[in-house]
């Protein structure tokens, strides 16, 4: 989260990293919070926010990153202790 950071692994666990050129350094709160990170989710999946912006609420809501699933379809949100903070399942369209 930090630092927007992007690792992508492939079916053989091979690594591609990935970072935006322009990403706002974020300090992630060690105070973890579900509740924040739902409300943060809620408001940007409504369009209210732009990435930038979820990516600061999220970090705030002590997010350190997230992680996707693309076979169980799954994105899973954890803090530095690595506890999930929510879990969403990836609509298919």
């Amino acid at each position: 989260m930090s630092n927007g950071l992007s690792i992508y692994f492939d079916d053989e666990d091979n690594a591609q990293q990935a970072s935006p050129d322009a990403y706002p350094t974020l300090t992630v709160n060690t105070a973890s919070s579900s509740d924040k990170l739902a409300h943060a989710l809620k408001i940007h999946q409504k369009g209210e926010t732009d990435y930038f912006t979820f990516c600061k609420q999220a970090a705030d809501a002590g997010v350190e990153k997230w992680v996707i699933d693309l076979d169980e379809m799954t994105c899973s949100y954890l803090d530095a202790e690595g506890n999930e903070l929510v879990k969403e399942t990836i609509p298919i369209i």
